[in-house]
């Protein structure tokens, strides 16, 4: 069983964020990703990551997968 990595870098990654009260703004030159609920403005942030995933025979079967993030900051007002 093979083991393939996919790390891309700053140039090779993609991702995007879509928050509700900027729809439209463009975030391609931020560093950061939002996701979650920030309740003092009540705002949702939802995060779009894509994948080159051609390194992959069509008939490849995925056994497992891992993603890490690292949180910055936690904006909710929710306990958790």
């Amino acid at each position: 069983m093979a083991t393939i990595v996919l790390q891309p870098d700053s140039t090779a990654g993609q991702d995007t964020q879509i928050i509700t009260s900027a729809p439209t703004v463009n975030y391609g030159g931020t560093n950061e990703l939002q996701c979650g609920e920030q309740n003092a403005v009540v705002n949702t942030g939802r995060t779009l990551i894509k994948f080159d995933l051609s390194v992959l025979s069509p008939a490849a079967t995925v056994l497992s997968a891992e993603l890490a993030f690292t949180v910055i900051e936690d904006r909710s007002d929710i306990t958790r």
